[in-house]
């Protein structure tokens, strides 16, 4: 049964098309004369070419055209109605061609670009310029809230007070760190001025050691000179002792031969005489070089043991600055610790007046005064509540010192600079409202790519913070096509322009519009440049019409 059926609906929905076929051939049929009264070809409204990037559904709205087998439906109706009345017209009405339409006059316009002109609407809030969250800078219970939200206060006027009963005693208790801290700087610096008078008297032994040293030394180089002179005159004493003795040879010589001769009676008894003086006399000399002799080699015993004990001194007078160089680095040392413990119980001193100047000061940040004059916007605690320090009790707006903040394109940045006036529309209290230019925050948002603006407002009584307000900015001129609003033809959802064709036929094409000002529009596409378009007698034009330019 099923299949039936459909076989049955496909014979009707061919039949349909090809009926629908020829009515749709016949649309082009020339005008004739049915009855006596003209009868043309079927007048099917035109569609309009796509644009380009346009579907048709987007240009012709989609409750305009019904369905598909409505559409199929419709055709067959009409196809089925042409033929009966084609068959059925009276006798005697034959069918004649008519003559065509006469052209419609109609004005024209070539589509050129032109400078458009346009304004940036940037939407900002009201804004304080000062907010401040006022916060316990004490642990306490709050005795006093004397404020509501929305209370107007002066600047000064008590928000809040604070129980500070145990400050006073935190302030003995740091009076008392302070004597403690002092006596432990007078114990440190007792300990620096015994270092110190350690490292004199080290440093005084030191001195005397090196003078020791020097004076040995010197003594070392005397014994050592003292010794070269006794050894000099030792060997001079030999020397001398020596040349004695060959005379004294030869003395004894001539002595000797002078005794055989006297005893010969060839010489007398002086020239012997004179001989044994002779020898007498050098065996004299020898015993005194030979007394020199031991006398030399005495001294240079007594400056060997001289060089020897000078010697001794050195080394004990460098033994003595060994010690006094160890204990002057020990003694340094001290001076160093005592100094450091001086400068710790100095910065003891310190924390504790520190200490004791911040708990004085909390005697009065039990007190919580209202920065400047404006509006309590929140409360943060109520009365009986404990604060801690840093927590909020109180915000406070400057009501007379408010802004607009806006945020402004990348592209729009370079049309603000500071001291600029302009103008600002806040529709909830319908006023314009002109401001300057504070700054610009230099500093682009993330995921807009756009700038804080803050722009100064003058005082007003009216201002609330958060209130909407609108900023007209002038573009910068760009060029596009733009055509008088008359020569804009509007079907339903569509918009579109007679463009001057061939054969001074008006061709309908679709446009999409843009900003409309000073009875032109602008054409964003669908219209270029060098058309010719049609301004007058729209509603008598058609797709196709032939036309005749008056101008």
């Amino acid at each position: 049964m099923s299949n039936l059926q459909s076989g049955t609906e496909t014979r009707r929905v061919e039949e349909l098309s090809t009926l629908t076929g020829e009515i749709m051939d016949n649309r082009t049929a020339p005008l004739v004369k049915l009855n006596g009264e003209t009868a043309g070809a079927l007048d099917l409204p035109a569609i309009p070419e796509k644009a380009e990037d346009e579907s048709i559904d987007e240009l012709i709205p989609a409750q305009k055209f019904p369905s598909k087998w409505l559409r199929i439906g419709a055709a067959a109706l009409v196809a089925v109605g042409g033929g009966w009345f084609w068959l059925n017209r009276p006798a005697g009405h034959p069918v004649v061609e008519t003559s065509i339409n006469p052209p419609i006059q109609v004005s024209t316009q070539v589509a050129a670009l032109q400078p458009i002109a346009g304004t940036q609407t940037l939407t900002g809030t009201v804004e304080p310029i000062e907010v401040v969250t006022t916060t316990s800078r004490v642990m306490g219970q709050i005795i006093s809230l004397p404020v509501k939200e929305g209370d107007r206060v002066k600047a000064g006027q008590i928000l809040a007070k604070i129980d500070v009963k145990d400050i006073d005693a935190q302030r003995n208790q740091a009076t008392a760190a302070i004597t403690q801290a002092q006596a432990g700087v007078t114990i440190a610096q007792a300990a620096q001025t015994q270092a110190i008078a350690g490292a004199s008297q080290v440093a005084a032994q030191l001195n005397q050691a090196e003078a020791q040293l020097q004076q040995a030394q010197a003594q070392v180089q005397q014994a050592q000179a003292q010794r070269q002179q006794a050894q000099a005159q030792h060997r001079n004493a030999i020397a001398q002792k020596q040349s004695v003795q060959v005379e004294l040879i030869n003395a004894q010589l001539t002595q000797k031969r002078r005794v055989m001769l006297q005893k010969e009676g060839a010489i007398g008894q002086s020239s012997l005489d004179e001989a044994n003086t002779q020898v007498a006399v050098l065996q004299s000399r020898v015993q005194q070089a030979t007394a020199s002799i031991d006398q030399a080699s005495q001294g240079v015993s007594q400056a060997t043991a001289g060089i020897a004990q000078a010697q001794a001194g050195i080394n004990q007078a460098k033994a003595g600055i060994t010690r006094s160089r160890a204990a002057l680095a020990q003694a340094q040392a001290q001076i160093k610790q005592a100094a450091a413990g001086v400068n710790q119980a100095r910065a003891q001193v310190q924390q504790a007046e520190a200490s004791k100047s911040q708990v004085t000061a909390n005697l009065d940040y039990g007190i919580i005064t209202a920065p400047f004059d404006g509006v309590v916007t929140r409360k943060h605690t109520e009365v009986g509540a404990m604060a801690g320090a840093g927590q909020s009790i109180v915000t406070v707006e400057n009501t007379a010192k408010q802004r607009f903040s806006v945020d402004v394109p990348e592209s729009s940045t370079s049309q603000f600079k500071q001291g600029d006036r302009v103008t600002i529309r806040l529709d909830s209290i319908q006023q314009v409202i002109n401001g300057t230019v504070d700054r610009v925050i230099p500093t682009a948002n993330s995921n807009s790519h756009s700038f804080n603006v803050k722009i100064a407002l003058p005082s007003n009584t009216a201002l609330m913070s958060g209130m909407f307000g609108r900023l007209e900015l002038p573009s910068t001129l760009r060029e596009g096509i733009t055509i008088p609003s008359t020569a804009l033809m509007r079907r339903g959802q569509l918009e579109g322009v007679y463009v001057m064709g061939r054969n001074n036929q008006a061709t309908l094409r679709w446009v999409k519009t843009g900003k409309t000002q000073n009875n032109t529009v602008e054409i964003t596409s669908g219209l270029s440049s060098g058309d010719r378009i049609i301004t007058t007698n729209l509603p008598q034009l058609s797709d196709g019409q032939t036309v005749t330019v008056t101008k």
